[in-house]
C-alpha cells in the first residue's frame, strides 16, 4: 500500500472510532490495591525485623517473651558456645521429643582453677519456655585432664 492509497482509505474510517481512540481510558487504581500493598510491605518489614531484634537485643527479647513466649521461642537463635570469666559453655547436643527436651551442655574451665568434679548447675540455669514446666540438671561426665564438665539438662 502506497501513501496515497493509505490517505484515501483513512477517509473511510468512521469518526466515532477516531473519537474513541483519542480519549484515554480511566486508569484508576483501586483503593484496596494501595492498602493491600501497604499491608504486605508492613508484614515483610515485621517478618524481617523481629527476628533480628530478638537475636541482637536482649531487652527486646525479654519484652517479646513477656508478651508472647511462643513467638520469642521461635525467634531466639541458640548460641552454640560462649566464654566468660575463663569458662567456656557449649551446647553439645539437643534432643527434643514429644514434651521432653534433653540438652547436653559442656563447661570447660580454661584456667583450671574455677571448678572440679563437684560442680553443679542446679541453681544456676534457666530455660525460657512458653508454658509451665519442670526440669532437672545432672552431671553426665567430668574430664579432669581438660577440666570439662558435661551436664544433661532435661
Amino acid at each position: 500500500m502506497r501513501g496515497n492509497e493509505l490517505l484515501d482509505k483513512m477517509e473511510l474510517i468512521d469518526p466515532a472510532y477516531i473519537e474513541a481512540a483519542d480519549t484515554a481510558p480511566n486508569k484508576r487504581k483501586s483503593v484496596w490495591a494501595k492498602w493491600g500493598t501497604l499491608a504486605a510491605c508492613l508484614c515483610l518489614v515485621c517478618v524481617l525485623a523481629v527476628p533480628a531484634m530478638a537475636a541482637f537485643s536482649p531487652a527486646f527479647y525479654e519484652l517479646l517473651y513477656a508478651v508472647t513466649p511462643a513467638t520469642a521461642q521461635f525467634f531466639k537463635p541458640v548460641q552454640r558456645s560462649c566464654e566468660d570469666n575463663g569458662i567456656r559453655m557449649e551446647v553439645t547436643a539437643a534432643y527434643i521429643h514429644e514434651n521432653t527436651a534433653e540438652i547436653y551442655l559442656s563447661l570447660e574451665d580454661l584456667t583450671g582453677t574455677s571448678f572440679d568434679e563437684t560442680v553443679d548447675l542446679f541453681d544456676s540455669y534457666r530455660l525460657h519456655t512458653p508454658f509451665d514446666c519442670t526440669g532437672h540438671c545432672q552431671l553426665a561426665s567430668y574430664d579432669p585432664d581438660t577440666h570439662t564438665a558435661t551436664f544433661l539438662v532435661t
